[in-house]
């Protein structure tokens, strides 16, 4: 996903109109609150005339005393619609922001894992969760208003001069051409620097991840300087980026003043122009509720009052306005990529339950790879029999762990197939596969929650008294009661407040609890130290207890002791079978022994 600086305002606005059709009762009420506010603030004005001519101008204290109550019922009555009309908008924001932020959360757990460790750029994934939402939501919450408001309100003022003084109105129509080509460049310009900015926010976003999840190697090696020089160039680059966003939307500022000064002076002179030869001053409009002329002091005083609060006054207003549609449109397209990405895809129709699965896999002609470039496995085939212990082997970027993630469809496979009991893995619900295969990896991660709520994920089904029972198992249960909140302990991100050894133990807790059929290890203890080793290797003992184990190890004493053995290299099996009979054949694997 990256910024080109283009923007499809067509699949843009059509996904905030798909996002507000949602709550389109809401918009609707939002709608005629702003223009029921609109019209009692150009009615109240109307009642000036009157008040200038009638009451002050002839100083006519009953006329005053009659007409004051009116305005200031008017006014109240337009102040308190008006917040209501603001206060829906907050409400009708909200309930958009709300929704856009559940609907990208779900898509991101839809979308397959390996496009994270590929494509995506997490700092650019959390600035399209935040920043851009955000924009989303400002906009329906602060803008949407006063974009129902400010144009009626503008049309309404002008049908309304026009109907009293049509010639001196019309000067007003002689800037709109002028106007919509300045708004049309206008626009443009912004939509381009509010996508670079975002994008620059992005760039900075993941730096700023990367150094916090990276912050013990930042240490080690000593790179802060470099890092510092990095960031700053990075924060320099936002901020003109930044500057240039903003210059793009206040130019329409000056540009919209200006001609207000135009119009308001060219309207000045054309008045007193005609006032002096007589003309087209003097129409009259006059029913049950509105008394309105411009043949006098108090009309002509309304006229422009009508004219400033009405229509010059808003338009100023309009620049902004416009840049924020500007804005949300980049953002609005930015969240429509992340619902445009792929999503897992699960064709499989067969429920398995555990106890059903006898844990026999079948792997024939099994290949698979990551791109025309990245290697991944190459005609694999391979036979498991219920219960047995499988000790995978080979140097890095063999295959090993490209074959676990084809077990348990984290990657979908371009040739061959891979039997499950009999089963293509492909015709199971991904669900209920996964419900049947363990998985302990080699760095397990852990939830910023509680112990507990991290032992038991996956399911919340188990009691407090399983999930002690599997964390004494997994010899965990000592150190969480030692903690000063025992099983709520919240543990940092990532687990980072516990030790590896730690870590891994939870991670078994985990698996002891699920307690799969078929179980995949991932060298689940070759990072951690001598002591902790033999805690983990005497739990994994139990805990494969009549299970079919997959394991990846280079651990000598393991291979020997497998039920099985295969070599890979280059994403191929290069030997494989009893490990007695490959120790005699002074092979590939004989000489990982002897070594």
């Amino acid at each position: 996903m990256k910024n080109t600086g283009k923007l499809n305002q067509k699949k843009a606005n059509a996904y905030l109109f798909k996002n507000l059709k949602a709550f389109l009762f809401g918009f609707i009420l939002v709608f005629l609150i702003a223009q029921v506010a609109t019209a009692l603030n150009i009615y109240s004005l109307t009642f000036l005339q009157e008040l200038l001519d009638e009451g002050l101008g002839k100083a006519n204290p009953d006329k005053i005393k009659t007409l004051t109550p009116v305005i200031v019922r008017l006014w109240i009555i337009y102040g308190f619609v008006l917040y209501l009309a603001k206060y829906m908008s907050a409400w009708f924001g909200g309930s958009v922001s709300k929704k856009l932020r559940i609907t990208i959360f779900e898509k991101l757990l839809k979308i397959p894992d390996y496009w994270f460790q590929t494509k995506g750029r997490h700092g650019d994934m959390l600035t399209r969760m935040s920043a851009d939402i955000n924009k989303v939501s400002d906009f329906f919450t602060l803008k949407i208003s006063d974009l129902l408001i400010i144009p009626m309100k503008i049309i309404l003022s002008t049908t309304v001069l026009f109907l009293v003084a049509p010639k001196l109105t019309a000067t007003l129509l002689i800037t709109v051409p002028i106007l919509a080509k300045v708004f049309k460049v206008g626009i443009g310009k912004i939509n381009y620097h509010a996508g670079r900015m975002q994008f620059k926010l992005s760039e900075l976003t993941e730096m700023t991840r990367e150094t916090i999840e990276g912050i013990k190697l930042v240490h080690l090696f000593r790179v802060q300087k470099s890092l510092e020089k990095r960031f700053e160039l990075k924060a320099d680059e936002l901020f003109k980026a930044h500057l240039k966003s903003f210059a793009s939307r206040i130019w329409l500022v000056p540009t919209v003043h200006l001609t207000n000064g135009l119009i308001f002076g060219l309207i000045l002179w054309l008045a007193a122009l005609e006032m002096q030869n007589g003309g087209f001053l003097t129409i009259y409009i006059e029913s049950k509720y509105l008394s309105f002329n411009v043949g006098s002091i108090g009309g002509i005083t309304v006229y422009f009052a009508i004219l400033v609060t009405g229509v010059l006054g808003p338009s100023k207003l309009l620049g902004p306005i416009l840049g924020g549609v500007a804005e949300v449109q980049i953002s609005a397209s930015r969240l429509l990529e992340i619902e445009n990405l792929d999503e897992v895809k699960d064709d499989g129709t067969i429920e398995v339950s555990k106890n059903d699965c006898k844990g026999e896999i079948l792997i024939k002609n099994l290949n698979f790879k990551y791109d025309k470039n990245n290697k991944g496995v190459k005609d694999i085939n391979l036979s498991i029999s219920p219960g047995q212990k499988i000790c995978i082997t080979g140097p890095s970027g063999a295959g090993k762990s490209t074959l676990f993630s084809l077990l348990i469809r984290l990657r979908e496979i371009d040739k061959g197939e891979i039997l499950l009991d009999g089963k293509n893995i492909q015709s199971i619900k991904m669900d209920s596969l996964r419900r049947l295969i363990g998985y302990v990896p080699q760095e397990p991660y852990l939830f910023s929650t509680t112990i507990k709520e991290n032992i038991s994920i996956g399911s919340d089904k188990f009691s407090e008294e399983e999930i002690v029972e599997a964390s004494k198992n997994a010899n965990a249960h000592k150190f969480i009661k030692e903690l000063d909140d025992g099983y709520k302990t919240v543990v940092g991100t990532a687990g980072s407040t516990l030790s590896g050894g730690q870590r891994q133990r939870i991670a078994l807790a985990r698996a002891y609890l699920l307690n799969t059929p078929i179980l995949l290890l991932d060298e689940p203890s070759s990072h951690l130290d001598s002591e902790n080793i033999e805690k983990i290797e005497s739990v994994i003992k139990k805990l494969s207890k009549n299970k079919t184990v997959i394991e990846i190890t280079h651990n000598k004493e393991k291979l020997l002791n497998s039920d099985y053995v295969i070599m890979m290299h280059d994403g191929t099996i290069v030997e494989s079978g009893l490990p007695k009979e490959l120790r005699k054949k002074n092979g590939a694997f004989s000489k990982i022994i002897k070594k």
